[in-house]
């Protein structure tokens, strides 16, 4: 769906959509989307075998949200409360739901949250703010280039890193602990912040409740640095409270650097980590050749 492309020498967006067949190994084009996009989300849509959902993208797909039906093209479009682009997009199969979480657009970070329900077709009209109200006032939780890893078994949503203002001169190590079935963020995970600050990395949510966050890039005098370090989100037994709690480790480093990569979890329980750039060893520049990695638990 869509991404940047060069044309007549200029990198701009493109509106084209193509599928892989696995069987037959051919890629065919397959139509085109309402609008050119790029650094926009396309979301397999809960209880529907065929459908997508495609919301934002830089330019004049900020603000604007489709379904993409491979039976029958675009089926529905509409205009969203926030544009956006460098946000996530998580689905909830039992709610059959859709969250839009952070990015940012021309005029700023987006501030609120939009959910999109596969019984209505469409968003709420009502959208949640990104922020965590505490005894000591408002953690503000908005964010672009981050990641959202959904941990099914507790029903949360682990926003990791991202840039925190519009100018790209901080980022967020607050951890955003968004909860499903409320709606809303969990007051009390407010101050449990990731080890390193970074954007353009990878979470993957393992067994046993744990998020690996892998690589990225850091702020080093100002200036976004490719990193190795990876942490571990997992949960320990607490035995003063008697309870789970919650925690951030340290996990194995990448053998080089590396950022806007991706991190799947396979059938083996292993994370497979592919693509992405990273320096070039010995000269200047980023290079995308390259090759994959596992991650063993």
């Amino acid at each position: 769906f869509g991404g940047f492309s060069t044309i007549n020498g200029a990198v701009q967006p493109i509106s084209s959509i193509e599928v892989f067949d696995p069987v037959t190994g051919v890629v065919s084009y397959q139509g085109d989307m309402t609008t050119p996009r790029a650094m926009h989300t396309a979301t397999p849509i809960p209880g529907r075998t065929d459908q997508f959902l495609l919301v934002g993208g830089t330019g004049n797909a900020a603000q604007s949200w489709e379904i993409w039906s491979a039976t029958s093209g675009v089926i529905r479009s509409g205009t969203l409360q926030a544009g956006r682009w460098g946000h996530t997009a998580t689905a909830y199969e039992d709610n059959q739901t859709i969250f839009i979480i952070g990015g940012e657009n021309s005029g700023g970070m987006a501030q609120v949250i939009e959910v999109f329900r596969t019984a209505a077709e469409g968003f709420d009209a009502f959208a949640i703010p990104m922020t965590v109200i505490t005894a000591s006032g408002q953690t503000y939780m908005h964010r672009s280039l981050h990641t959202a890893s959904f941990v099914e078994e507790r029903g949360y949503i682990y926003l990791v890193g991202g840039f925190g203002p519009m100018d790209h001169t901080e980022i967020q190590t607050t951890i955003g602990v968004f909860s499903v079935e409320q709606e809303a963020f969990v007051a009390g995970a407010a101050g449990f912040n990731s080890e390193v600050a970074r954007v353009a990395h990878t979470a993957t949510t393992l067994e046993n409740n744990r998020v690996l966050i892998s690589g990225g890039m850091t702020l080093s005098g100002g200036v976004a640095t490719p990193v190795t370090s990876g942490e571990m989100i997992f949960e320990h037994w607490d035995p003063v409270n008697q309870q789970s709690a919650i925690k951030v480790g340290t996990a194995d480093s990448l053998p080089q650097a590396r950022f806007f990569h991706k991190g799947i979890r396979m059938d083996t329980g292993q994370s497979f980590i592919v693509g992405g750039q990273a320096p070039i060893t010995g000269g200047t520049g980023y290079t995308g050749a390259l090759p994959g990695l596992l991650f063993n638990p």
